[in-house]
């Protein structure tokens, strides 16, 4: 959630409380207070760094999954990599796709892979 977000859900949380005052969420409220604070204390992002976040977000849906894998398809056909090495390679980057957010990735790369 973004600071935007909390912002608003604190402002519905207010309204909430005001109009029921004996079933106010004054628990949720503190939480979104202390989560306002720690964002407010948080440096903001580069600009750089928030493209490369949002990037990231849109890959996660899986909306450039089938382009990865035609790019992965056609460099393995370039370097005449045998069927079956070719299948284990596919399946492996499929369940990869899966189980690993493209920030993940993006670390593990900047790590030299791990």
């Amino acid at each position: 959630m973004n600071e935007s977000q909390l912002k608003t859900l604190y402002a519905l949380l207010d309204m909430f409380s005001k109009r029921y005052p004996n079933k106010s969420p004054e628990a949720v409220k503190e939480t979104i207070k202390e989560s306002l604070k720690m964002l407010s204390d948080t440096k903001p992002l580069s600009h750089s760094e928030q493209v490369e976040q949002d990037s990231c977000q849109l890959f996660n849906t899986s909306r450039f999954n089938d382009i990865v894998l035609a790019y992965l398809i056609i460099a393995m056909r370039t370097a005449d990599t045998p069927h079956s090495e070719a299948m284990k390679l596919l399946d492996t980057f499929n369940h990869t796709l899966d189980e690993i957010t493209a920030e993940q990735a993006l670390e593990r790369y900047r790590g030299n892979i791990q």
